[in-house]
């Protein structure tokens, strides 16, 4: 569980492959008053082509309450398959 005060930022790390075409997306619709967005990619190994990393997003809530965010690994091009990998998120805001 991810614990924040209301308007704080927490950064959540997802991991990923550097290859093979996956990417994490937040599937919606978020909770009334929670706001999920991409934070900017940074290489962990930007000498290494190809490497894992991670992709981070930036959660803020300006309600108090606890939520469940849900993430989902996806290749874009397979749309019609199931996710390769899911996520939850227990946000707690107080």
């Amino acid at each position: 569980m991810e614990v924040l005060k209301p308007g704080e930022t927490k950064i959540i790390h997802l991991g990923k492959e550097g290859v093979g075409g996956y990417t994490w997306k937040v599937v919606l619709p978020l909770p009334a008053g929670v706001e999920v967005t991409k934070c900017p990619q940074q290489a962990s190994s930007p000498n290494v082509p190809g490497a894992p990393g991670s992709i981070d997003f930036c959660i803020k809530s300006a309600v108090v309450g606890t939520f469940k965010i849900q993430f989902e690994l996806w290749r874009e091009w397979e749309s019609n398959e199931n996710p390769a990998q899911t996520k939850t998120v227990v946000l707690e805001v107080k």
